[in-house]
């Protein structure tokens, strides 16, 4: 070991009361809202869809970050000018490629 840290909190970013409401909407996005392909039964999962386009004359690209219970984890799909698919898009396309991801770390 070359070196040791013990690292000690600074501030916290939101209140704890915030956390929970954030966490709560981003369930409620894969519950019932764009994110609902990245839904695992059993699982409680969050998340936030998201499209970007960079230059009209490229393809959409699509992300999906979210959060799970079980495992105890965070995951950020990004995918970037995907030329297979017509609709790029984070809530059809980055939301199952997380689902896929968190399904295969049961």
């Amino acid at each position: 070991v070359l070196q040791t840290h013990n690292p000690r909190e600074l501030s916290a970013a939101i209140s704890p009361g915030n956390a929970t409401d954030l966490q709560n909407m981003m369930v409620n996005v894969v519950t019932s809202g764009t994110g609902r392909r990245a839904q695992v039964p059993g699982v409680r999962v969050g998340g936030k869809t998201g499209t970007a386009q960079t230059d009209v004359s490229r393809k959409n690209y699509a992300w999906f970050t979210g959060f799970a219970d079980d495992p105890k984890v965070a995951i950020c799909v990004f995918i970037e000018d995907d030329a297979a698919l017509d609709d790029l898009s984070g809530g059809a396309v980055a939301g199952p490629v997380f689902k896929s991801v968190l399904e295969a770390m049961r």
